[in-house]
């Protein structure tokens, strides 16, 4: 994870321009957050069933908040793609104006994550974990997904592969989604915990090559 932020950022501290807004920062960003969340799960795994539930349930909460602060790049970006597909349509010309499009993206993206916070604080415990987390990284990883597919259909991010980002994706998507199963069926051991952890790996290597393979359209 630290070796591919490291990249990213080293990218897009290369350009002649940096923005906050530029793939190269928000890649970059969403792998640290992620090292520091699996840093995290090493005392999420170390300390399951051997201290109290409150304790553990405060461990829980703050591993979620980690998660969606992880996500919260890729809202960015996706939200971002949105408003500029939408601009390309004449009902939301509007958009067109870059000051008013950043507005909306920033508010767009501090709702979806306020929402998702006040979740995780107000109503995660030990029975509602495996019903939240899946319920917000599905429609998020959905939509980065299908943003991402829709660049590659319409032949936009050439500085990326936009197929490869959304097949990485929609692999990761999956994988949270079996996640739960696999702890319902198997429960929570050492070795479904290291499986789980090695796809995650497999996942996140396919979305950095999607990263560094730039596509070429005909």
């Amino acid at each position: 994870m630290i070796f591919m932020s490291s990249y990213m950022f080293k990218k897009w501290f290369a350009q002649e321009y940096q923005f906050f807004s530029d793939l190269p920062f928000l890649f970059g960003l969403f792998f640290l957050i992620l090292f520091f969340g699996k840093a995290y799960d090493l005392l999420y795994n170390l300390t399951f069933y051997t201290i109290d539930e409150i304790s553990f349930l405060v461990i829980l909460k703050i591993r979620f908040i980690i998660a969606v602060l992880s996500i919260t790049p890729m809202y960015y970006f996706s939200i971002g793609m949105i408003l500029f597909f939408l601009s390309l349509n004449d009902r939301y010309k509007k958009l067109n104006n870059k000051e008013f499009s950043k507005r909306i993206q920033l508010i767009v993206l501090l709702l979806i994550v306020s929402i998702e916070m006040i979740i995780i604080i107000l109503f995660l415990d030990l029975n509602t974990n495996r019903i939240i987390l899946p319920s917000i990284v599905i429609p998020s990883f959905l939509i980065i997904v299908i943003v991402f597919y829709i660049a590659y259909k319409n032949k936009r991010l050439s500085q990326v592969n936009p197929l490869i980002l959304a097949i990485g994706f929609g692999a990761y998507l999956i994988s949270q989604i079996m996640r739960p199963v696999f702890q319902i069926l198997f429960g929570e051991t050492s070795l479904t915990v290291i499986i789980s952890e090695i796809i995650d790996l497999v996942i996140y290597l396919i979305i950095f090559l999607g990263l560094i393979k730039k596509i070429e359209y005909k």
